[in-house]
């Protein structure tokens, strides 16, 4: 029961973050929203609907790994070393090119719409959390397209690590555009 309540600590931390962005963001004019930072790159909203393919895109696989838990491996040192450096990255100034099976983020939902469908993605992300079986917790339930496969807690730790990497990307395109006028 332990790791479960671990699991859902950094639940609600990941949680915790995105509400704290949302509560920012929703003091300012969303208008500018869809502007990106430079040429090529992407918007606040862009950005933002990345995350929420992200997030709907791993629970989808996970739900799905979960048909077939006997087939899985358990968490182990290489998962751990690979979470570790996976955070270390995404930590860092390096910038990464997107998975290429991840949807291209659009313009074309609304700030309002992508809170919405982030608390339909942390719904599903909870009730995940919640009924996954307790004997199962230790198994390598996602497959990261570039780190490979990590465990549940593994992969909410990973969550809030992708979160805050683009924290940072939204902070430098809200400052670039508010710079322009």
């Amino acid at each position: 029961m332990e790791l479960k309540i671990e699991i859902l600590k950094a639940f609600d931390s990941l949680e915790l973050r995105r509400k704290n962005v949302e509560c920012r963001l929703d003091q300012l004019d969303a208008t500018g929203f869809t502007n990106p930072e430079r040429e090529g790159s992407w918007s606040v909203n862009q950005v933002l609907a990345h995350l929420s393919n992200a997030e709907f895109g791993t629970v989808r696989y996970i739900q799905k790994k979960m048909q077939g838990m006997n087939s899985l491996g358990q968490r182990n040192f290489s998962s751990k070393i690979r979470a570790q450096l996976l955070k270390w990255f995404l930590n860092s100034p390096v910038k990464f090119k997107m998975p290429k099976k991840m949807p291209e983020p659009t313009n074309d939902l609304s700030f309002s719409e992508l809170k919405m469908q982030f608390d339909k993605n942390r719904a599903m992300l909870r009730e995940l959390i919640e009924s996954f079986p307790q004997e199962d917790l230790d198994k390598l339930i996602f497959k990261h397209p570039f780190a490979g496969r990590f465990s549940l807690h593994q992969t909410i730790v990973f969550l809030e690590n992708h979160y805050k990497h683009h924290e940072k990307q939204i902070d430098r395109i809200l400052v670039s555009v508010e710079n322009r006028g």
